[in-house]
C-alpha cells in the first residue's frame, strides 16, 4: 500500500500534463486514493510490470523499502559498489496511518502483489544467509 500512497502523491505533484494518460486521467478526474488504489488498471500494479516473466528467473530481487540493505546485498554478491542518487522521491505525502481504514481490503484486492512482495523478502533473507555463510568460510 505503501507504494501504491507513494505513487498517488508523486503523480498528484507532477504537471498536468504528464506523458501518461491514466496518470493525465487522475489528475484531470481529481480521484481519491481510494479510487486509485482499487480500479482495475492499478490492481496488481507492481506483479504488472513483470509481464509474464516469473520473479524466480532474477538473479536478485530487492524492495524500495530496504532499498539501502538490498544495496548492499547486489554490492555484495556483485562484489562493487554501486552509486545512486535519490530522484522521484515524494516530497509530500499524507503517512500511510491515515488509510489504515482501507488496509484489509487493499491487502485482499493487491493479493498478487503481496504474494510478490513476501516472495522478495524471503529471498533477501536468503541472500543474505548465503553471503553470512560465504564470509564466514572465508575466514
Amino acid at each position: 500500500m505503501d507504494r501504491m500512497l507513494s505513487n498517488y502523491y508523486y503523480w498528484m505533484g507532477q504537471p498536468d500534463d504528464v506523458g501518461d494518460a491514466l496518470v493525465r486521467k487522475i489528475k484531470r478526474e481529481r480521484w481519491s486514493v481510494e479510487k486509485m488504489c482499487f480500479c482495475p488498471e492499478f490492481r496488481n500494479y507492481q506483479s504488472m510490470w513483470l509481464k509474464g516473466v516469473r520473479v524466480s528467473e532474477f538473479s536478485f530481487v530487492g524492495i524500495v523499502e530496504e532499498y539501502e540493505r538490498c544495496l548492499g546485498l547486489l554490492e555484495a554478491v556483485l562484489g562493487l559498489h554501486l552509486r545512486y542518487s535519490e530522484i522521484n522521491v515524494t516530497k509530500q505525502r499524507a503517512p500511510i496511518s491515515d488509510y489504515k481504514n482501507m488496509a484489509g481490503d487493499f491487502v485482499r484486492y493487491h493479493r498478487k502483489d503481496y504474494e510478490l512482495y513476501e516472495y522478495a523478502k524471503r529471498r533477501i533473507a536468503a541472500c543474505e544467509s548465503r553471503l553470512t555463510k560465504t564470509s564466514r568460510s572465508h575466514l
